[in-house]
């Protein structure tokens, strides 16, 4: 799926992605322009990655932009002795939950190497 983009629709793909995994948001179509060159190219190329099937947009949300379900993603189940104690800290963190078992994950890995 990453292979059929341009090096401009990877770049924007992999600021949002980024953004996604690490703020749990999307950024901004003024942040975009960093890695696109301009806001209108940001716009330009975050339309055609949603033509694409890459990106969905959400509507009537601030920075309505979402990876496509199985992009690049991961669907995990969680039990609820771990689902629970995560979903709370969450809230307590004012996090979301990718997020945080992102970050876990991450973590893991580097002690793991």
């Amino acid at each position: 799926m990453i292979s059929t983009m341009t090096p401009a629709e990877r770049r924007v793909y992999h600021r949002i992605r980024q953004d996604i995994l690490t703020r749990g948001r999307a950024p901004s179509y003024d942040e975009l322009a960093d890695v696109a060159g301009t806001k209108g190219n940001a716009h330009r190329i975050v339309s055609q990655l949603v033509a694409a099937g890459h990106l969905h947009r959400v509507p009537g949300r601030n920075r309505g932009i979402s990876l496509a379900p199985g992009a690049d993603t991961y669907t995990i189940h969680l039990a609820p002795e771990i689902d629970g104690p995560l979903l709370a800290l969450a809230v307590a963190c004012d996090e979301v939950p990718e997020v945080i078992i992102a970050r876990a994950l991450a973590d893991y890995l580097r002690r793991a190497a």
